[in-house]
């Protein structure tokens, strides 16, 4: 039988109707087991988060072992720039050098400042539990994407969406979003820097003793404080805390992120003085003379260990 042309032409479009709906219903399966795939895992009250994009890759960490990671697509120095450096070594190589060796089977590690998640899930493999704060919540979508990416560590790592502060209360969270200088104080340094002003998000804060206690912690063997500024209020009402339970502490000082009403060389050397006094060692920086003056060589910017556990016989030091 011969068709004739209008008959040939309906075919040929039934043809079409057919592949388009079959294709549909194969994205929608696709996409469907993305969102399922991508969901976060462990946290608190946390956001659904799925693939924002197919740029996806895997990068190693300096000891040799491989994380799967999500391009958020930022721009700048974040994404796949970001774990290139992370990869050759480049970035912060003194960070995984204390992570290796005070993060143990024995003692969990409580990462407040998690950002994309670098170093909880460098961590993940030697601590006993990994405990992740990160309160920017462009960089929370983003961890928890890249921690979902890795099952094999979805035992290990437990992320909330929140911040230790000076006070249990509900902050303003200010910067670019994701790009590593979300910070809750406004001052003279910060309106000259772009997109320093701009409100991101709020954030529920509580004091370091109140956190540990409400989310049950114990035998934390690390605690790493990476908070652009945070750590000047948070400090003072962490103090007995650390007194009595003596984890190690990487602590991260940002001068130009604290308020303009203080004495930041005054209030730094007196936090300073306060972990010396607490702990039998402290390295990463000069400690001999004015501690602040030696903080600003480093135009307002350094990482301490403060500890009770020799540093002595860990990795050569940068």
């Amino acid at each position: 039988m011969r068709l004739s042309p209008w008959a040939k032409r309906g075919c040929v479009l039934l043809g079409i109707v057919v592949g388009v709906l079959l294709s549909f219903v194969l994205v929608s399966h696709v996409v469907a087991s993305r969102q399922e795939q991508y969901a976060p895992v462990g946290g608190i009250d946390e956001p659904r988060v799925l693939l924002k994009s197919s740029r996806h890759a895997v990068f190693s960490f300096p000891d040799n072992y491989t994380v799967d990671i999500v391009d958020p697509g930022h721009g700048g120095f974040t994404g796949f720039n970001f774990w290139r450096f992370v990869e050759q070594n480049k970035w912060e190589p003194s960070t995984f050098r204390v992570l290796r060796h005070y993060c143990t089977a024995e003692g969990s590690y409580l990462d407040f400042g998690a950002w994309n998640g670098v170093t909880a899930l460098y961590a993940a493999p030697f601590a006993k539990h990994v405990y992740a704060l990160e309160p920017d919540p462009v960089a929370w979508e983003e961890v928890a994407t890249n921690v979902a990416l890795n099952p094999q560590y979805h035992s290990r790592i437990t992320l909330y969406p929140l911040c230790i502060s000076d006070a249990r209360s509900t902050r303003t969270i200010y910067g670019s979003g994701g790009m590593s200088d979300s910070h809750i104080y406004r001052n003279e340094d910060m309106k000259r820097k772009t997109n320093a002003l701009n409100a991101i998000g709020e954030v529920q804060c509580y004091t370091l003793p109140e956190f540990v206690r409400l989310a049950g912690l114990t035998n934390l063997s690390l605690i790493k404080i990476d908070t652009e500024g945070a750590e000047v209020s948070l400090l003072p009402v962490a103090f007995d805390y650390l007194r009595q339970e003596r984890p190690s502490l990487w602590l991260s000082f940002h001068m130009p992120f604290w308020p303009d009403n203080i004495d930041r060389d005054a209030t730094f050397n007196q936090l300073f003085g306060t972990l010396a006094s607490i702990y039998k060692y402290t390295w990463g920086m000069k400690t001999t003379g004015n501690a602040a003056l030696n903080c600003r060589a480093g135009k307002g910017f350094c990482t301490i260990l403060f500890t009770d556990k020799d540093p002595a016989n860990m990795a050569e030091w940068p």
